[in-house]
């Protein structure tokens, strides 16, 4: 899909390009000092749940206020991979200043700003924030901090590679091909974690490790509260009140953390030879009643009406006990 604005009468370029944005993104506000001779462009591609568009044009001002994100709130990472002249990034009082093969990330769930140079070009890749903070527990704090071009150009080579090949009609290409750019993402990101990183106060870096934890041993049917804070050095109680503080405690997350692992399982097209039973029990809950229970309340549905709301069927040669499940 493209918009041009070439395609346009001049007088309302700039109102056909405010609307483009939006389309291709997100709710957003965009300024401009020139609407008379305002040019622009955004081609858009897609691959399984990874947006990928390039775009150009005059200096603008591009904006996610507030009120945008009250009236559509969701939860994503964009990442502005800048290709020609520069563009400065703010969010959550950080401010990052891209040159021609660096990036900067930032999310939909924040407020934040974007000051693009005139004859700007850039490529936008937009990813789930729940697949890459999965990778990256400590994500919001990589927000607006500018990756270097030697890493920047590394992994954007690699991103466009893989975008190279195209949408594939072969679900478990598409999704493989996702996790790719994910993964890449993350790495380029990984590189500002070099134990400079200041948090504002001790008790995010306890929560950062503590969800570290239960993210990698979630799957183990015994994790325990006491496993995690003493994997974190703190006591149950320490923990957890530093957690209530996000309305929250061990054994939400730990819960949390396995009901997003079996949605994930149960979207991903290579996992569909699997009974829901079987993936619920490898994700670390052994009680199927209970489970299913938890992921109606979490999710609104039942993991076999998820499943199926993902186009998925339980295959030919499963038992008949998986067959007959109604969770």
């Amino acid at each position: 899909m493209i918009f041009r604005t070439d395609d346009v009468r001049p007088a309302d370029r700039f109102a056909y390009w405010s609307d483009a944005v939006c389309a291709s993104y997100t709710k957003l506000c965009c300024d401009t000092e020139n609407r008379q001779t305002f040019a622009g462009g955004i081609r858009l591609n897609k691959i399984a749940n990874v947006g990928s568009s390039k775009v150009w044009g005059s200096g603008q001002v591009v904006e996610r206020r507030p009120c945008d994100i009250a009236q559509y709130d969701d939860e994503s990472v964009l990442l502005s991979f800048q290709v020609q002249n520069q563009c400065e990034i703010r969010q959550n009082g950080r401010s990052a200043v891209i040159e021609p093969g660096e990036f900067a990330a930032y999310r939909s769930s924040d407020p934040y700003r974007l000051r693009l140079d005139d004859n700007f070009r850039q490529h936008v890749i937009q990813v789930p924030h729940r697949a890459l903070s999965n990778r990256l527990p400590n994500l919001d704090q990589l927000t607006a901090r500018r990756i270097r071009k030697d890493v920047g150009e590394a992994i954007y080579f690699s991103i466009r590679k893989i975008i190279a090949l195209g949408s594939s009609s072969n679900e478990v290409m598409r999704a493989c091909q996702e996790d790719a750019i994910i993964d890449l993402i993350a790495t380029g990101l990984a590189s500002l974690d070099e134990g400079r990183i200041k948090l504002r106060e001790s008790g995010q870096n306890i929560l950062i490790h503590a969800r570290q934890h239960i993210e990698r041993t979630c799957t183990q049917p015994e994790l325990t509260r006491m496993d995690v804070s003493d994997a974190v050095g703190v006591s149950v109680r320490r923990l957890n009140e530093l957690f209530a503080s996000e309305n929250s405690s061990i054994q939400a997350e730990i819960r949390e953390a396995r009901l997003q692992r079996i949605c994930a399982a149960l979207a991903d097209p290579r996992q569909a030879h699997r009974s829901v039973a079987d993936i619920a029990f490898r994700c670390g809950l052994e009680n199927a009643q209970y489970f299913s229970r938890q992921f109606k309340a979490r999710f609104g549905q039942t993991p076999t009406a998820y499943r199926a709301s993902k186009g998925w069927r339980v295959r030919d040669g499963q038992s008949k006990q998986s067959r007959r499940e109604q969770m």
